[in-house]
């Protein structure tokens, strides 16, 4: 298959991915005006169907690389890119790389939290 087709089907995936997040947000805001739950559920979701999708592909061949590249690498990845972190995650405490899993979950966390922060501070300076 080639490249530009490849690009093709992850982009489309990803247009579908990214108004679904959009649609999930605000259904879980209109009804949790206070809380983060749309984020919430886009990451569980979309870690879900990234699962499934990984697995049923990478372990059982339940699905095609077509098939794999339009719905975990489009979809879910436009939906959130927590589904690749979680799924990294597992195969770090799947072959029993504690210590590795540790350390990428808190880097993960934490360090998009302060690039984050230096985002703000870096819009703050930009803004005067």
């Amino acid at each position: 298959m080639n490249t530009l087709m490849n690009l093709l089907i992850i982009g489309t995936g990803g247009f579908f991915g990214a108004i679904f997040r959009v649609l999930i947000s605000n259904f879980m805001h209109g009804h949790f005006p206070h809380k983060p739950f749309g984020t919430l559920t886009v990451n569980l979701l979309g870690s879900f169907l990234f699962g499934i999708m990984a697995f049923g592909f990478l372990q059982f061949s339940l699905f095609s690389e077509r098939q794999f590249m339009l719905v975990a690498l489009g979809f879910c990845g436009s939906l959130t890119t927590m589904s690749s972190f979680a799924f990294e995650s597992f195969e770090m405490l799947e072959h029993g790389r504690w210590i590795t899993f540790a350390a990428y979950v808190a880097a993960q966390v934490f360090l998009c939290i302060l690039a984050v922060w230096g985002g703000k501070v870096v819009a703050g300076m930009v803004a005067g």
